[in-house]
């Protein structure tokens, strides 16, 4: 129940405004069998996930992920960088 990386990877979409990217934890079309277990699956880490980060007494410098320090910075593109045209 998980996406090829180079799949998952094309689900990003950063927000930088808030210093954040988010993925999509739903499964795309074709990704993989079984979405209705899936589903159950992601509503259950994004609850969990939601719950972390309301919580009060979480400490992100505390508590974090031991993988963090693989994730590099984020790197605009420059202002006048074009759009192109999306593949089909």
């Amino acid at each position: 129940m998980h996406l090829n990386s180079e799949t998952a990877m094309q689900t990003c979409t950063q927000l930088p405004d808030k210093d954040i990217a988010i993925m999509s934890l739903r499964l795309t079309f074709g990704g993989r069998p079984k979405p209705s277990e899936w589903g159950a699956v992601s509503k259950t880490c994004i609850d969990l996930a939601n719950a972390i980060l309301q919580d009060p007494e979480w400490d992100p410098y505390e508590l974090f992920s031991t993988n963090q320090h693989l994730v590099p910075p984020y790197l605009p593109l420059p202002d006048d960088t074009p759009f192109t045209e999306g593949k089909d």
